[in-house]
Parts: C-alpha cells; sequence; structure tokens
C-alpha cells in the first residue's frame, strides 16, 4: 500500500471513517491553499504510511491527448467519469463555397485569362482567409506549376471592381494536386493553397459584404479549365478577364461559378482589439493553488482592469487548474470594487458554463494543471476615470486549485473569503495572484502536454536494449519528470527479436514498466507499438534488480531514425504513454531501424554461410579476403570476435542459445551482415 497518496482523497476517506458519507467536502478546513497542503501532508505521513487504504480509493490524474482543432468556431462537450475523459466535438466550420457537380462542366483557358469567383462575409463578421481548394480539369499527367491570385472588391452586381492593395499572391506554389475524377479526355484535379499569410477580409455592420477572388495558373498542357456548377448560392456568376483585371466578362449562356472552397476562421467584427484584452497573469510554474470547488465553502477572487472611457466584451476566459480530472462546470461571478478588495455588489454572473477545452499543461502538488478555456460574453465598462472588477470562479469538481503565481502584476493579489464571510488578501504569504487571462475572442485551444508526474519523480536508472545500456541517477526527485536521452541510439533490425532490460528506484514500492517505439514514425505512440515489460518491487535502482521482456521490431518498421520512450509507474502498468502519473518517471530514447540482415545480394562476394539454425559451429565461404568476424548478441554486445579466421569455422558451442547477429568484414572494406540461431 502506498503511503502517500492524493491528500484530499486521504483526508475524505478520513472524514468517512470518523462521521460518514454525509459529511461534506466543505468540513476540510484545511485544504485552502495546496501550500498549506503540502506543509500539513508532511506532518501526517507518518498516519498516512500506517493507513489501510487500498490503490482502488485513489483517484488517478487524467490527461487529455484531443487534438484541437485551429478555429475560432471549435466547441468541445465532454463526458467524465473515474476511468475516462472523452470530447464530443462540434465544429461550425467557417468555411463556404461550390462544390463539384459530377464534374459537370469547364471553362478555360485558365492558363491564358483571370478568372474570378465570388464569396460573401456575413454581416458583423470578419472572415480569415486560410485556405483555399480549387478543382480544374486538366490534360492528365500534366501539374500546374504555380497560380497569380488576386482579390477584389465588389461592383454591385458587374463582377469583380478595384484589386484590394497588398492582397495579391503571385507564384504560389500549390500545396498539393490529387486527381478526383474526370470529364471525357480530361483529369479532374482538386489543388489545394495554403495562404502563409491569411488574408482577413472585414464584414460590415449594414449587411453582407461581397469579394471576389481571380486566378490565372502557370501550365504547360495545352488545355487547362476551372471546373464548373451550375449548382451554387452565392450572387454571382463567375467573370473571366483577358486584360490582367481591366475589364471583366460574364459567361454568356448558362449561370455558372468556378468549384471553390474558402476556408479560414470567422469571428465577430471587431473583436479582440480593444486595449483591455488580453489581460492577466501567466503561471511561473505551479507555485500554489487557492480552492474554488464549488460548495466548499471558500471563494477565491481576483481583480482586473477596464480603462477610462472604454468597454471590455470578455468572449473568453482562460485560467489554471489543479485538479484531478477535467471539472464538469464553471461558474463566474463578477463584483465590484471596495478600496482593493471584492464589494458586496455583483455585477455580473454566469452559472453551469461547460469549457470548451480542458488542456493538461503540466502537474504539481499531485495534480494535473489544466487550462480551462470557456466561451462567455460578458461587458464591462470603465466609466469616466477607468473601473476595477473581481472575477470570482468556482467549480463543480471532486477538489480544484485555481493557480496562483507570486510573478502576477495585475492588480491586487487574490482574496479569499471564508464560509460567506470577509474578503481578506491571501493569507499564505500576501503574493499570489490568480493565473488567468480575459480574451475579447474565443481562443483557440494550446496543445496538451504529453506526459508527465505530478506528485514524486522515482527515477528509471537503467535502460539496456540493443547498442543501449543507459544508467541514470536513483535519487528521488533528483531529474526531469520526462528525462530526454534522445542523444543515445540503439540500431534495431527489421524482423529481429530483442531482449530488454529496465531497473529503477521504486521507492519503497511496486513499479512496472511499459515501452513505446514509433515505428510507423507518425509522431504518435500506439496500442500497437506497445510492449508491457513487467515490474520490480522495493529496488532502489542501484541492487541490480531487473525487470526483462523482448521486443521484435515489425518487419514493415519505416525505416531511420525513431524514438522510444519508456515509462515507470507505482501499481499499475501504463498504458498511455502521454498521461501524467501520480510516481514515477519517462524517459526518451532514439532507436535507428534498419533493413532486415542477410537480404542484400551476396554474389559480388560469393558469399555463403551454413548451416541456420546451429548448435556448434558455422562455416563461412567467400572468394574474398576475410578481415575479421564480429559476433553480437540481440543487445548489441559483443561475444565473439574471430581475426584468423581457419577454413571459415566460427565456433559458437560455449554461447548460449539465442539470435547471434554476425558481422564480416573484408580487407577490401566491405562487409557483410547475417544472423544465426543457436540452438
Amino acid at each position: 500500500m502506498r503511503k502517500k497518496l492524493p491528500l484530499y482523497g486521504t483526508w475524505l476517506l478520513s472524514l468517512t471513517l470518523l462521521f460518514g458519507m454525509s459529511t461534506p467536502i466543505s468540513a476540510q478546513i484545511e485544504t485552502k491553499t495546496l501550500a498549506q497542503i503540502e506543509a500539513v501532508k508532511a506532518k501526517r505521513q507518518a498516519v498516512n504510511s500506517s493507513s489501510e487504504i487500498t490503490h482502488q480509493s485513489i483517484n488517478r490524474s487524467m490527461a487529455v491527448h484531443n487534438s484541437y482543432y485551429k478555429t475560432a468556431d471549435v466547441l468541445e462537450d465532454f463526458v467524465t467519469s473515474t476511468t475516462d475523459l472523452s470530447y464530443e466535438k462540434i465544429l461550425d466550420a467557417c468555411s463556404q463555397g461550390t462544390a463539384s457537380n459530377g464534374p459537370e462542366n469547364g471553362w478555360g483557358n485558365v492558363s491564358l485569362l483571370i478568372y474570378a469567383n465570388d464569396f460573401v462575409v456575413e454581416q458583423d463578421v470578419d472572415f480569415t482567409l486560410e485556405e483555399m481548394t480549387i478543382n480544374f480539369l486538366l490534360n492528365p499527367g500534366i501539374d500546374i506549376i504555380s497560380a497569380d491570385i488576386f482579390f477584389y472588391e465588389d461592383t454591385g452586381g458587374n463582377g469583380p471592381g478595384t484589386e484590394i492593395p497588398g492582397a495579391s499572391i503571385l507564384g504560389a506554389v500549390p500545396d498539393s494536386q490529387s486527381v478526383i475524377g474526370s470529364l471525357g479526355p480530361y483529369d479532374q484535379i482538386e489543388s489545394v493553397w495554403t495562404l502563409g499569410s491569411p488574408i482577413t477580409f472585414e464584414g460590415s455592420s449594414s449587411g453582407d459584404t461581397v469579394y471576389w477572388m481571380g486566378i490565372n495558373i502557370e501550365y504547360t498542357g495545352p488545355n487547362a479549365f476551372l471546373e464548373t456548377s451550375t449548382i451554387f448560392d452565392t450572387p454571382n456568376v463567375s467573370y473571366f478577364s483577358h486584360d490582367e483585371g481591366a475589364t471583366w466578362t460574364s459567361n454568356s449562356g448558362e449561370a455558372i461559378h468556378g468549384v471553390i472552397t474558402f476556408s479560414g476562421q470567422c469571428e465577430a467584427s471587431g473583436s479582440g482589439s480593444g486595449i483591455d484584452c488580453d489581460q492577466g497573469d501567466d503561471s511561473n510554474g505551479f507555485e500554489n493553488g487557492f480552492n474554488i470547488t464549488a460548495e466548499s465553502g471558500y471563494r477565491s477572487a481576483d481583480d482586473f482592469y477596464v480603462e477610462a472611457n472604454e468597454s471590455l466584451n470578455v468572449r473568453s476566459i482562460v485560467f489554471n487548474v489543479f485538479a484531478n480530472y477535467p471539472v464538469s462546470s464553471v461558474d463566474f461571478n463578477f463584483y465590484e470594487d471596495d478600496g482593493g478588495k471584492p464589494g458586496a455588489t455583483v455585477v455580473a454572473s454566469e452559472t453551469g458554463l461547460i469549457p470548451y477545452a480542458q488542456v493538461p499543461i503540466g502537474a504539481s502538488f499531485g495534480y494535473t494543471v489544466y487550462a480551462i478555456y470557456v466561451e462567455v460574453d460578458f461587458n464591462f465598462d470603465g466609466g469616466a476615470s477607468g473601473t476595477s472588477y473581481w472575477m470570482q470562479p468556482e467549480v463543480d469538481s471532486p477538489m480544484a486549485f485555481w493557480e496562483g503565481t507570486s510573478a502576477g502584476t495585475l492588480g491586487e493579489v487574490i482574496h479569499m473569503s471564508e464560509f460567506l464571510g470577509p474578503w481578506l488578501p491571501d493569507d499564505d504569504g500576501g503574493i499570489h495572484h490568480g493565473v488567468f487571462k480575459l480574451h475579447c475572442d474565443v481562443v483557440v485551444a494550446v496543445d496538451p502536454i504529453c506526459f508527465d508526474i505530478s506528485d514524486t519523480i522515482e527515477p528509471i536508472t537503467r535502460v539496456v536494449l540493443s547498442d543501449i545500456d543507459n544508467t541514470s541517477s536513483a535519487a528521488i526527485d533528483g531529474s526531469p519528470a520526462l528525462e530526454d536521452f534522445t542523444n543515445i541510439e540503439g540500431v534495431m533490425v527489421q524482423g529481429i527479436s530483442y531482449d530488454i532490460a529496465l531497473e529503477g528506484n521504486t521507492n519503497g514500492f511496486l513499479c512496472y514498466f511499459t515501452v513505446w517505439i514509433d515505428w510507423n514514425q507518425n509522431g504518435e505512440f500506439e496500442a500497437d507499438e506497445m510492449y508491457e515489460i513487467g515490474y520490480i518491487d522495493n529496488s532502489t535502482g542501484t541492487d541490480g534488480q531487473q525487470t526483462t521482456g523482448t521486443i521484435t521490431v515489425p518487419t514493415d518498421a519505416v525505416l531511420g531514425e525513431t524514438t522510444m520512450r519508456v515509462i515507470k509507474n507505482w501499481d499499475t502498468s501504463p498504458t498511455d504513454p502521454c498521461d501524467v502519473y501520480l510516481y514515477g518517471q519517462g524517459e526518451d530514447y532514439t532507436i535507428i531501424v534498419e533493413d532486415e540482415l542477410g537480404v542484400e545480394s551476396q554474389t559480388a562476394t560469393a558469399f555463403s554461410y551454413y548451416p541456420n539454425p546451429t548448435s556448434s559451429v558455422v562455416k563461412i565461404t567467400t572468394i574474398k579476403d576475410i578481415n575479421s568476424v564480429s559476433v553480437v548478441n540481440i543487445l548489441g554486445q559483443q561475444v565473439l570476435v574471430k581475426e584468423n579466421l581457419e577454413n571459415g569455422l566460427v565456433d559458437l558451442s560455449n554461447l548460449q542459445t539465442g539470435t547471434y547477429i554476425f558481422r564480416v568484414a573484408f580487407e577490401d572494406g566491405s562487409i557483410e551482415n547475417f544472423k544465426i540461431l543457436k540452438e
């Protein structure tokens, strides 16, 4: 049984034993700040070590590994339980355009003329264009070299108007060109251009705004047509210009529009531009936390400021929270200022808000640190001389603490109120500010961390695999949670099995090891790349106790450098390479995957070896002079060297059963490799 438990879990169980389950969390008077908890934790260490509590009562930290859409219109609903976290992504994509209709027809030659099509920016919205997908009908096998892309104002019904200064893109090379169909002798090509510098098209407060995009391509084939469709919902048909945009002509026949999709981000016009936007204080290494658990009896509030004669429209709030799991919902109360502390008047409030993202960004005090993103719509006025307000967040969670920083500079320090009592400055040093940001737009969530230790770093001390034999510090909390040893490389060969041995300081407990190797080199550790090696118990990390296993390189593993991650975790075998664990450590290494040995042609050396498998002797025959023969085991350790080979015989009778790799070096500098199974 672990003597070190997440503190609230320990105290809650103790209260249950004394008072029964009806005792509220608010009875835990000492859970005001995380730093105060840590001070009490040391005093209670002896009591905790003798408590008969099973690991099932411990709420393990969890991490979110979802990727986040890079648009401002993302909402993420989440469902939490003690064992699972999932996200249902709801995306109102900020894109518009005309879809293919078959393909139906084409209009060209787009390599000689400029062809223009319109798009619409809705009222009170700004559209930032990031990507365009355009369909063409082209001669098979001939790609577009580049394109000149232009943007124009609208004339109100007569096609493109004045070219927008600074928006043109000349010589733009498409990011991709894919054959998705055909029409007659032509390939239907889907081409994508990503804008290196996105362009913002402003909306109007009086109605929708029409803009135009014109394109002319550089193309060596005889014919190049812009794919068109008679089904479209923009206000205008397509236009072309033969004189570089001086005059424009529409199709004289049926109404058509180019098959084009415009993609990007939309936000309310004028949002994000106020001088008071994006204010708040940044994290300073997870120093402390202040209780904001709903119904805990504690309230924590911090202030912000609106300049004179300004108004602040807050559209999203980001604040950092220590918790074991993502929170279920968030409440906000905003108070007037009363001489440097929260006043009695609530000027704005909202309850039951569901965060659109909760991103693990670190770990400390035995908790995961989440950056919580909440979409809101609050308005605050600066008045004639500027006004301070106080924000008090509460979260629906078993236990949660608002991160505090001693490096904050915005206004007053965080204030706390106990059981609806008076608001008093931070009494844990009087130096902490809440970590939060007030944004005037709905900001995109940051990427989550991938692995951390939230309580104690109990290190991996030795990793042996192939050419890798790395010994590292056994000191508790003496090294990073995730140690970077990617400068240490191990060569592994497709189709070959390798023994692995792992050691570590378990700090008196049972610990498990798991290894991941990114065989397909896609930047992710996946389930079929995971190897649960085993466990060790009550090891100092230097006593030689090991857990061992075997890793077989897939025959289709991608050649070249990739990453291996080793994770050691207390009590259970780790199965998530990006989780936040309480106790343990992770280490990263580099693996170099090579071709399966012996597959190269050996005719140049008239080279052969036999028998294979063998119980004793291997005979090597060749027409070239051999300089040396070395034999290594699958741990990469050299076990035999022969420099004067008699009759081509290599005796393996003294070696253990297993697979061995032979490296035969010839006097002309060439090398042959092969593997032998010793029976």
